[in-house]
């Protein structure tokens, strides 16, 4: 599906204009099985009810109404409630994130989200908080959005079809400029195909994010490895720390990894990942373009990596690629395949 998004703030006279469409996003959502607020199923004239009461804070300037929108189609939509207690003024709570089932695995909440900073920052917001589901998409999108979980409460809310569910409450600051702590705004080192794509040096502030991008990725195996592979184990604020480890972030998401260190006369790709939401969009192919990018810029004749032998889908997609099987070892308790590509000059 080709479709083109755009992310904008609803004003306070067009706010309850909009009930109908947004009623409709709602209970889309819960039909599908959303844990916000609502139980299934929800009609249309209290779905509706529910928006003008947000227009209503809205025209009051207690809460910020972002929507994603395609035409004259509502995507999707989030909130920034401001409206809190005196002494709170540096803090908002972020609420209701709901993405139409249609418009799923496009982007739209990551790009919501990455809207929500930047109108929390000009609303003198330093301090988000929210909560979402446990195990949810939502949970893994703030965790690759550089929210913090700050804990669980067992069977906080019920299901919208029924039975409990545990609630991930996390927290995010912001710096005056609207980015996440420790996240300084650098020139990016690699423009991917995308403009809204970067690749650029990990932080030590992303480590959670690519952590939760990594679990993701590799828990599959878990029981076909009988334990956890490598990438799971890895002390993700270290590598980023050691400057070799580089991300690709999507509209202000991170949605890959790559770690890339020097082996003789060729660049070791020692771990690529994209998270499971992001797969088939092509961001594997930017970061291995970007190791031989970077493997040139250094004179380097090769790239070399290994995957693990139980990880057939990974052989096979790196013989595709050009790489060539050159050795096969038992290293780490791992069963390990390695590979070399050469570098045309």
């Amino acid at each position: 599906m080709t479709t083109e998004t755009r992310i904008r703030i609803v004003g306070a006279d067009e706010a309850a204009g909009l009930a109908g469409p947004l009623a409709e996003l709602l209970m889309d959502c819960v039909a599908g099985g959303a844990s916000v607020s609502f139980m299934a199923p929800l009609d249309k004239p209290k779905a509706e009810r529910f928006w003008m009461k947000v227009a209503d804070g809205v025209a009051k300037g207690d809460r910020i109404l972002l929507i994603a929108e395609s035409g004259k189609r509502i995507m999707g939509t989030v909130q920034v409630v401001i409206g809190l207690p005196e002494n709170q003024p540096h803090r908002a709570d972020v609420s209701k994130l709901l993405v139409h089932r249609e418009f799923r695995r496009l982007g739209v909440g990551a790009r919501l989200m990455a809207e929500v900073d930047k109108v929390a920052a000009q609303a003198g917001r330093t301090l988000l908080v929210l909560d979402t589901a446990t195990g949810s998409d939502g949970e893994r999108l703030y965790a690759r959005s550089g929210w913090i979980r700050a804990g669980v409460i067992p069977g906080y809310a019920l299901k919208p079809h029924g039975g409990a569910t545990d609630t991930t409450f996390f927290y995010k600051q912001l710096s005056a400029g609207g980015a996440p702590d420790g996240r300084a705004k650098t020139a990016d080192v690699s423009h991917a195909a995308d403009a809204a794509q970067a690749i650029e040096p990990a932080r030590p502030a992303d480590a959670a994010a690519i952590k939760a991008l990594v679990d993701g990725a590799y828990s599959k195996y878990i029981d076909r490895m009988g334990k956890l592979p490598a990438p799971m184990q890895a002390d993700y604020g270290a590598l980023a720390a050691s400057g070799d480890l580089y991300v690709l972030r999507a509209h202000g998401v991170i949605a890959g990894a790559i770690l890339l260190t020097q082996d003789r006369d060729a660049l070791k790709v020692n771990n690529l990942v994209v998270g499971h939401e992001d797969q088939g969009k092509g961001y594997g192919r930017e970061l291995m373009l970007f190791a031989e990018r970077m493997a040139r810029s250094r004179g380097l004749r090769a790239l070399t990596l290994y995957t693990n032998a139980l990880m057939h889908e990974n052989i096979a997609l790196y013989q595709k690629t050009g790489f060539v099987i050159t050795d096969r070892v038992a290293e780490d308790g791992f069963d390990r395949v390695y590979f070399r590509k050469p570098l045309v000059p």
